[in-house]
């Protein structure tokens, strides 16, 4: 009878702990899972921004380096599913290489570094 009760409560305690570990994968899984969709949502966001800058950029031949660029930084790296992958940083690669030519990264770079200096 003692025997029972106490495999009862061994086999009770495997199940509790096999679902614990089990619903405690499932929501890091999640959890990584979202930051990621996020990324590369940010990505898509990005890359669309590309875009936009391209069409900005008047000297062709300042145009097709920087469309050369954007698709060699597209097609080798998996920038976006890095950790430390961020818009910001990106933004800044590009407004040192080419931002005197995109005339709207000018302005918003102006923007920040005026907010910088009034906060």
């Amino acid at each position: 009878m003692i025997l029972l009760i106490i495999l009862r409560i061994f086999v009770i305690s495997i199940v509790f702990v096999i679902l614990t570990t089990m619903i405690y994968k499932f929501i890091k899984e999640n959890r990584d899972h979202k930051k990621r969709m996020c990324k590369i949502e940010q990505w898509s966001d990005f890359n669309n921004l590309l875009i936009t800058w391209s069409e900005e950029i008047l000297d062709n031949d300042t145009r097709d380096n920087f469309i050369k660029h954007c698709v060699n930084v597209l097609i080798y790296s998996d920038v976006y599913m890095s950790d430390d992958w961020c818009v910001d940083k990106e933004k800044m690669k590009i407004y040192e290489k080419w931002g005197k030519h995109i005339p709207s990264l000018l302005q918003e770079m102006r923007e920040k570094k005026l907010n910088k200096i009034l906060n």
